[in-house]
This record gives C-alpha cells, structure tokens and sequence, in this order.
C-alpha cells in the first residue's frame, strides 16, 4: 500500500533546525539507557515523527490507562522532565509519585532500578532470588520483583495484555513502603553472580531438569534459557561475544598478591542510590521556537510528550507588536509596571502620553516579564523575541 504524503501538515512544515532541536531533546531524554535496550524499547525521531503507536514497546492492540501510560515511550518521555527535576534536587524516592516511579524503573534510564534483564544489578537480584527460593523460599518482595520483570519481558506465563502493567505496579507498592529492600551489590560481586549463576543453573538443568516443578522450570525459562548461545546471550547482555586468543606460558602467580575474584565478604549495600545520570547534568540550555514545534506537536501525542518540559529545556516565542496584537498598549504598560493603578497619583510613577510613547518607571514593581507572559498565554519557561 502506496504511502500518502500531505504537504501541508505539520510535520512537513518542520525545518531542519527544527528537527536538529527534537533529535538533540530526544538524545537528553534518552541518556542513562544502554544500546542494547534503548534499540528495543525505544523509538528514534524519524519513527516519533511518523506517528509511531502511543502504546509502543507494548503491542498497539493494548489499551493506554492511567496505570499502562507510564510504561510506554510516550509516558516515559512525557514524565522524562520530572524525573530528572526529583533526582536533581534529591527528592526521597518514597514521596515521589507512583506513575513517575513506574516510569522510571521501566524507563531504563537507572541501571539500578529496573526490570530489565540487560542491566547487571537485575540479572544479579534475579539470581539470587532463585538461589534464595531453594534455601528459605521466596519473600513477597522478590516474588512480587521477579514477577514484575516477568511481566516486562512479557513472559507468556505472567503476561496479561488486559492488566500489562499488574505486577509492575504491585511490586512497587511494596517497593514505596520500603525501598531499601531493593539492594545494590558492591564491586565486582553483580558479574561474579551472573557469570557462576549461568554456569550452576545449566548444571543443574542437566542432572536434574526432570525433577524440576512447573513453577522452577517457568523460573529457570525466563532467567536462562535453555540451550542460550554465548550470541543470543549477547543479544540479552548487550555485551559482545568475546573472542578466544591464544595466550602464551603465563609466569608463576607472586605469593601475596590480591584476587582478582569478587570478595563474597563484601556485603550488599542496603540501598542503591539514585543514579545521577537519570539527571542528566548539563550546563547548556535547550531553544526551541515554539510556533512550528508545537503546532506538530497539537496533532501528534508522542511529539507532545517529546517536548514535554524537563530542566534546560527552554521555548523561543517571537510576538509582533503592530495594531493588530492581541493586547493594546495600556494593558502591555499596565503588565510591564510602566504605570500604576487609577487610584495612585504618584507623578514619579511611568505613565503614557497623548501620543502613546510609554515612559518607564523608577522601580516597576514585581515580575513584568511574568505579567507579560501571563496576558499573552504563556508559561515562565518561554523565552519572549519582540518584533516590532
């Protein structure tokens, strides 16, 4: 089927320093994500301007709730801005709100804090919650975690394309009541586990893979698939495969040298911190001229939520002043502090003349430029041109 352009619609109107200022808001709004994630559960401009679905990385079929929004690209970059303003200013994640939170841990933006199996902390916490599910059983924090990062990767067993988001949302009600609970493991011990978990599970796949329940082999079919390739590993990693190479006669090891092996006596940090890349810490501002930009953005949500606000990120209006504006010259001095109320008959005060030239007060009182965005319709975050 024959694709149908229309000239005149807003994305065509777009400039290409119009599309330069998207792609340079997508890649702030993306950083903190790894490659191999950001290729799947993200969308480049070009796919963002062609109306990609709003549900996406979820199927298209799926409803867009209150409780699925944040889950989805267009969520997560709606509500980018918000994260980045509550780790800059160190806001307590237990009183941040509850669909920024399923935002941010599906986000990705947190390697942390997520529910992907890409990332080390996860792939390592999973582990060990299967390690624990033989030794002391399974705790409703890890179960409610590992069902969560179940459902996020869509495992069949867990899935509901009704309710996608259940497991999500119920293990971070759990999580707000006491999110120290999700640990960080120090040093090296995150690669120790998943390297030696890898190894031991497939052991004991092999040996003893037909007394295994229902339940463990469901467990063991999402943490590592049976007959995975060191390719199709890869692929789950994000990390290449490593080439072989031949080495040659290595020297006798120096007595009283240190390991290189992960210590088991370091002890889980009882809390992983916010990570300061979700911030994104940048000194330079974001323009944009609005007018273009936003009348896309009118007819398109995911360009919206793409523009949605975030620190740095700085819109550029240009308003004309001629006969025609939308506001006379008396309420842009009133809005400017050029002149007081009616009742003041302060003579020190601005006035206007007879002929219309405005004559600027001493000390105009509060914020004129505020005012001034306020009568003609726009937000503190607006930078103003004037042409005349």
């Amino acid at each position: 089927m024959a694709q149908v352009f229309f000239p005149n619609s807003p994305v065509n109107r777009l400039t290409a320093e119009d599309h330069a200022v998207l792609a340079q808001i997508l890649t702030r709004k993306l950083k903190g994500i790894i490659p191999s994630v950001r290729k799947d559960k993200t969308l480049s401009l070009d796919q963002i301007l062609k109306a990609a679905h709003g549900a996406f990385p979820l199927h298209p079929s799926i409803s867009i709730t209150a409780d699925v929004l944040p889950a989805t690209f267009l969520g997560q970059l709606q509500y980018r801005g918000v994260i980045m303003d509550y780790v800059r200013t160190g806001t307590p994640i237990s009183q941040w709100d509850p669909r920024i939170i399923l935002a941010y841990f599906t986000s990705n933006v947190d390697k942390n804090r997520n529910f992907h199996k890409a990332y080390e902390q996860t792939r390592a916490r999973l582990y060990s919650i299967y390690v624990e599910h033989h030794t002391d059983g399974f705790s409703e924090f890890d179960m409610s975690y590992l069902h969560a990062c179940m459902e996020y990767h869509e495992h069949s067993t867990v899935f509901d394309p009704q309710h996608p988001t259940h497991h999500q949302i119920k293990f971070l009600q759990l999580f707000l009541k006491n999110p120290d609970r999700l640990v960080l493991r120090k040093g090296n011990l995150s690669s120790s586990i998943n390297k030696h978990s890898r190894t031991h599970i497939n052991k004991q796949r092999a040996m003893y893979g037909s007394t295994f329940n229902a339940r463990t082999k469901m467990y063991l079919s999402f943490l590592v698939p049976e007959c995975i390739t060191e390719v199709e590993q890869s692929e789950v990693t994000g990390k290449p495969v490593k080439k072989k190479e031949k080495r040659g006669k290595r020297g006798s090891k120096k007595k009283g040298g240190k390991s290189q092996q992960a210590d088991p006596t370091i002890f889980d940090k009882p809390s992983a911190p916010l990570d300061p890349a979700s911030a994104v810490p940048s000194r330079t501002n974001i323009m944009y001229e609005g007018h273009r930009i936003k009348d896309c953005a009118a007819s398109m949500p995911m360009v919206k939520a793409l523009i949605a606000p975030m620190p740095g990120l700085k819109v550029v209006d240009t308003i004309i002043l001629d006969d025609e504006s939308a506001f006379d010259g008396a309420s842009l001095a009133q809005a400017l502090g050029l002149v007081e109320d009616e009742d003041d008959d302060d003579e020190d005060d601005g006035n206007i003349d007879g002929d219309g030239d405005m004559e600027m007060t001493d000390e105009p009182e509060g914020d004129p430029l505020a005012a001034l965005k306020k009568i003609v319709g726009l937000d503190t975050d607006h930078m103003l041109i004037f042409s005349f």
